[in-house]
Formats: structure tokens, sequence, C-alpha cells
């Protein structure tokens, strides 16, 4: 059965910045959607950053954002989002903006980052992209 994932920024970075230590892994799951094993899925907050850090990186930011585009479906960020996460237990805010945007399409089965513990209280399961790839190939 098709996987819906939403890829936190921190996961999309590593593909972005080709991130030695977790490229491996973060690219793998790029490659399931590939063969139309999962549907990825992250926010427009995630692209803006990837441009951003694509710049700052000396990689052209335009191509990056194409290549986003074709790989990811994006979910808008609302005024709802935003209040959501003010008013949510996320420690971090940015955390919280993803999880109401991940949560925005009610079908999304994992929300995949490196960086678990900041997603506690979310009502999505959350899992390491290494985590992931170990339970989707059980």
């Amino acid at each position: 059965m098709k996987k819906s994932l939403f890829l936190d920024t921190n996961v999309v970075l590593d593909i972005v910045l080709e991130r030695p230590e977790f490229l491996k892994e973060a690219r793998e799951i790029l490659l399931l959607s590939d063969d139309n094993n999962v549907e990825l899925f992250t926010s427009a907050l995630t692209v803006a950053h990837c441009a951003y850090f694509a710049k700052k990186f000396q990689r052209n930011p335009i191509l990056t954002v194409t290549s986003l585009l074709k790989w990811f479906g994006i979910v808008d960020l609302k005024k709802q989002h935003f209040e959501s996460a003010i008013l949510s237990k996320f420690k971090d805010f940015e955390d919280g903006l993803q999880f109401f945007a991940a949560n925005e399409l009610k079908a999304i089965d994992f929300i995949i980052t490196r960086d678990v513990n900041d997603f506690k209280v979310s009502s999505i399961p959350v899992l390491s992209p290494k985590d992931f790839l170990l339970a989707f190939y059980k």
C-alpha cells in the first residue's frame, strides 16, 4: 500500500545540500517515490528554506525549487497554521508549522524528520529517515 510521507525541512535540506552524513537515507526515501511506493509532501516553508540555503551554498535556487516541485506535493501555509502553532504545545514554532501543514492533508502516514523529539506532541506518527526505511523494508 502506498504511503504518504511529509518530509521535514532538515531531511529535504539533506538532499538539496547533499549533506554526506544524511544523504543516503534521505535520497533513498526520495527514490521510493520513483517506484511509486510513496507519495512525498513538504511545506511551502521548506521550499523557501531550501531556496535560501541553495543560494547561500552557491547552488541555483531556481533549479532547486524546480526540482522540489517535481518531487513533492507542496502544502501551502495558512493563517490557521500559524495560529495553531502559536497555541500548540510544540516547543519549536517551525516544527509546529510543519505539523499543522502536514495535518492539513489528513492522509499523511508519517512525518519524516531527524528531529523526532521535537515532534513529541504530534498526532501523526513521526520517524527518522533511518527508522522509516527499516520499517518500510520489513
